[in-house]
This record gives structure tokens, sequence and C-alpha cells, in this order.
């Protein structure tokens, strides 16, 4: 069914969007409800939209992907593109945005910085409206810069780098947890935990875990007893294991900073060693093959956190239905959380592009970052600041058959 610019909000909810700023109060628990959004505040009633010629003059509105389909970021980049397609689809198939349909072309970064700046110009020539950038600040910031050169509205779905948004330009946005987020809701946990002290081990390869680390440091109230860091290409911890065994007293726990695989490799290395020690970590450990690298019944004590919890049965059931439509588009479950991160991403470019009618730049940021209390897909973002997201934190754990468990929500304001 064509949908026309006044069923915007409708043909958004049915993608699995909810928006409950100014459409609805917040609850006794301080949780913003969630109820449909009123025409007049949630989508641009067909008397204020800018007409469809203005947001696709083309016919459509083109959007440029510049992430990895091959390299060792593929596997990231290709679980958010993943995702992202999984939104346009269904935005498509609910009549577009405005009565325009979305049309997706992609260039290959091959994870490699200097690529990544090319595949941008590359899709810009092409006629891409709207650059998606990869999930990574270090590869995707020549993508950021060659958007920003050519007035090119550009987003990256899955990460929260503030420097990466300040480095860009006023019309590059990143919509994933950021490292302050996360590293303010892990302390927070650890101490409500009554954890007193932690033994940290970081890979340093990637900024964004040196600024989680700091983050995490700065707010922790227990003590720091130890400290390694694991390089971007080790596959044995055993010296790491080591050293943490060798503290006496014992840490409280684990503070991994690394992603999976290498963090199934290492807690399965620790468990092996005979230490049954908590691990903390991040939205990168998400991933399906988890309880088969550690083992199902070895998972017990070990937390992440993240932006929505996806992975087990008992989720939301908005962000069940991303895993069933994934699942169906390829044949998998999600490979880690930035194919969630993606979907997420789409739906709300899609609310921001209903709300400003056009793929002007500077535009459409501003319909994106005056959104508060936004619901999508079983996320929660309060607000935005320096064109980042500020959103509520989910910690996942696992039950004693190794299934992911929501073990709760932190607020980390």
């Amino acid at each position: 069914m064509k949908l026309g610019r006044s069923s915007v909000g409708a043909a958004i909810l049915g993608a699995s969007l909810v928006l409950a700023a100014c459409a609805s109060e917040p609850t006794s628990s301080g949780e913003p409800s969630e109820a449909a959004p009123v025409a007049s505040e949630a989508a641009p009633a067909a008397s204020e939209a800018a007409p469809a010629g203005n947001l696709c003059p083309d016919g459509s509105i083109k959007i440029g992907i510049a992430k990895a389909k091959t390299g060792g970021f593929a596997f990231f980049d290709t679980a958010g593109a993943n995702g992202e397609q999984v939104a346009f689809d269904e935005v498509n198939a609910a009549g577009g945005v405005n009565d325009c349909m979305y049309e997706v072309i992609w260039e290959d970064t091959a994870s490699d910085p200097a690529q990544s700046g090319q595949a941008a110009q590359k899709l810009i020539d092409a006629g891409a409206k709207i650059i998606v950038l990869p999930g990574d600040f270090d590869i995707g910031a020549p993508a950021s810069l060659a958007a920003q050169a050519a007035g090119v509205f550009a987003f990256s779905a899955e990460s929260a780098s503030q420097a990466w948004t300040e480095a860009a330009g006023p019309n590059m946005v990143a919509m994933g947890l950021t490292e302050l987020n996360q590293g303010m809701a892990q302390a927070k946990f650890a101490t409500d935990q009554k954890w007193e002290s932690a033994y940290i081990v970081t890979n340093e390869a990637y900024n964004f875990f040196k600024e989680m680390e700091g983050f995490f440091k700065e707010n922790y109230a227990g003590t720091i007893v130890g400290r390694s860091t694991v390089a971007e290409d080790a596959t044995d911890y055993s010296a790491v294991v080591s050293k943490i065994k060798s503290q006496n007293p014992a840490p409280s726990f684990i503070y991994l900073n690394d992603y999976f695989p290498h963090v199934g490799t290492f807690i399965k290395q620790l468990r092996d060693a005979g230490l049954s020690t908590p691990v903390l970590g991040n939205s990168t450990y998400s991933s399906p093959a988890f309880a088969e690298v550690v083992g199902a019944d070895r998972l017990a004590g070990v937390y992440y956190t993240g932006a929505s919890f996806y992975e087990g049965p008992t989720a939301d059931p908005q962000a069940l239905g991303f895993v069933e439509a994934y699942k169906k588009a390829y044949g998998a479950f999600p490979e880690n959380s930035n194919a969630p991160a993606g979907y997420q991403g789409v739906l709300l470019l899609t609310e921001a592009l209903a709300k400003a009618g056009t793929t002007e730049a500077s535009a459409v940021t501003a319909a994106l970052v005056e959104g508060k209390d936004i619901k999508v897909a079983g996320s929660l973002i309060y607000d935005w600041k320096n064109n980042v997201t500020n959103r509520r934190v989910s910690v996942i754990s696992f039950d004693d058959k190794g299934v992911a468990i929501q073990f709760g929500t932190i607020d980390p304001r």
C-alpha cells in the first residue's frame, strides 16, 4: 500500500520505531511510555511537509554505503550493513518516506582508511545523497571527510565517537552507544555488585577501548589492582591469565576490554586455568558463537554492556522482530551488535528525513539531534550531545545453559 506524507508516523511505527518524545509523559518509573506517535508531533502533517519532490527529485533517495565487504573489519561492517538493509527494505515495503523509496548502493572500503575515502567519493559521484559510514572511527574518518567536503549528510549507526563527529564537521552523526555511556554504566554496575577491586585487560589497537577504559576508571569506586594490554593478533593469553591468577588478594572481577572472538578465547583460557572470576565487558562481546567458544556451562559471571538486548528469547518484541527479519533475509542470527545498531540507525534516519522533507545535510542533522526520549527496537535514546546519542545501557549475562539474558538496565546519567 502506498503511504502518503501524513502516514509517515504509521509507516515508521510499522517498521518498529516508537517515538516517545512529546507524544507521551514519563511513566512512574521515569521511562517514557510507548504510546504511538501523534501525527502532528512525531511525523510531519501533509500541510507542513515539503513536497516529495524535494526529498527525491530524481525519483528515489539514493543511499551510499561505504563499508567493508572484505578485510579485517568486514565481520562488523557487513553485519551493520545487513541490519541497515533490513530497515531499508521494511520502509520501502511500507510505502517509503514521504512517497520516496530508498535506493541503496555499496562500495567496499576493504577495511582500509584510505579506501574508505575513495569509496565515499565514488558513491557521491554516483549520486548518493546520504553516506552510511563504517562502524569504526579510524577506518571511516576519510569517508566522513569526503561527505563533508561534498555537503552530503553522513552517519555511522554503530560508532559513538564524539571525537569523530568533532573531526568530521557539523553534518555527520554517530548513533551508537558511546564509550562514555558504557564506561560510566560499567563502573556503576561494578560498584552496585560490590566488586571492590578490578584487574584491567585492554586491547589498545582501538581508540574505542582506550577511551572506554578511561571513563570506567574515572567513575569506578573500587581499586585497580593490575593492568595488562593484549595485542590485536593475540591468540594465547596464558601470560596475562597467569598474572591475574598470581594476584593476592584476587581481584573481585576482570574488566576485559576487547572484542569477540578474542574475549571468547580469553575467557576460555581463564576458566581452563581454574579461575571463576567475574568478567565485565562491552557491546563488542555480542555473538551467537559465544557459548560455543567458551562453553555454555562456563559463562556464569560473564557480563557485558550494550545499547539494547536482542540476543535471547526474552528480548523486547521489536528487537525480536528485527532478529526474525534478519534471519529470513540472511539465513543466520545477527553476527554481532552492529546488525541491530544498523537497523536502528536507518529507522532514526527515516524519521529525520520525514521531518526534514529534504536530504539537505544540515536539515537532516537538525531533525535527528532534536529528538528526545526515543525508543527504537528495544533501545532508548535520551537525547543527543555533539551529534552523538546519549543512551540507556543494557547489561547482558547468561543463564546456566549459556542462553543470553538481560540482567538489567542502567541510566548512565
